[in-house]
């Protein structure tokens, strides 16, 4: 942002000042790529597992990348490539999450307590996994 900003200053030194609405366009995707680059990492950090959540978080990306896409000449090549380039991280990174979500329900979940109805009146009974424990408690 910084660099984006100084490049910026100086270009318009050099040459006549650019109309005011370029300016607002290239704030608002430098704004909203550190809104996205926030969201995404707090997904990746909390929603991990939850496939639906990170699913929209790559679709945003997938808007996102074609915005700048087809706004390209407003950065120099540098900034164009590094923009470019942290957001395909950022899809890579949704991706692994993605799958590593799916994964997550392929797997039967451990059942350390078995409840067992037994017809009766009261609370039915629990029977404990005795060799899951000791296993839990050996980690």
């Amino acid at each position: 942002m910084r660099i984006f900003n100084l490049l910026w200053l100086f270009v318009s030194v050099v040459q006549a000042p650019p109309p005011a609405d370029l300016s607002l366009q290239t704030q608002t995707i430098c704004n909203s790529y550190h809104e996205l680059s926030l969201r995404v990492t707090q997904a990746l950090r909390i929603q991990a597992g939850d496939i639906s959540q990170i699913q929209r978080y790559q679709q945003s990306v997938q808007v996102f990348l074609t915005t700048v896409t087809a706004h390209q000449d407003l950065f120099d090549p540098l900034e164009y490539n590094t923009i470019n380039t942290s957001v395909q991280n950022m899809a890579t990174a949704l991706e692994e999450a993605s799958a590593k979500s799916e994964d997550i329900a392929e797997h039967t979940p451990l059942a350390p307590v078995e409840v067992i109805h037994t017809g009766q009146r009261g609370q039915p009974r629990k029977n404990i996994d005795r060799e899951l424990l000791e296993t839990s408690l050996r980690l």
